[in-house]
């Protein structure tokens, strides 16, 4: 278990970057992909620099090169902002999302179905659910800024 931890810890310390910002690249864009396609869909400034990161997350174990010297995802691992996000499919979604959107359903189903409780009941209730509405969403943004793109 510790061992675990300790590569975690070291992928955590080195999936940081560019580095990350080819990784998130491969997640998001399923299949092997050569060093120029990386380069372009990460706006790195030289297909070398593609092939640094590229081979140093061949070094990590997250993502394997084929004989045609193209590259893809061997392994899948949340670390550093990845935490925040939910796969589906190949799309990355914010988890603040899908708070969101709970918290949204809840707050109709509240008002159409529980309307008659004392108007305080009503206000207090609401009041819940619009700031955890907003306060998610105030989070969902400040986690896509900080998302590799």
């Amino acid at each position: 278990m510790a061992h675990q931890e300790d590569s975690n810890n070291d992928l955590e310390l080195n999936l940081t970057g560019r580095t990350l910002r080819v990784y998130w690249y491969l997640l998001q864009n399923k299949g092997p992909h050569g060093r120029l396609e990386v380069q372009r869909g990460t706006k790195l400034s030289s297909s070398s620099l593609a092939e640094y990161h590229l081979k140093k997350l061949v070094g990590m174990g997250l993502v394997e090169k084929n004989v045609h010297g193209e590259y893809a995802i061997c392994k899948t691992v949340q670390v550093g902002v990845m935490r925040f996000y939910a796969m589906y499919k190949s799309n990355m979604i914010p988890r603040f999302l899908l708070y969101i959107s709970f918290y949204i359903t809840m707050l109709v189903a509240f008002l159409l179905f529980f309307n008659n409780l004392p108007l305080s009941g009503v206000f207090l209730i609401t009041a819940i659910l619009v700031f955890a509405i907003t306060t998610s969403l105030a989070e969902s943004v400040i986690l896509l800024k900080a998302t590799p793109n």
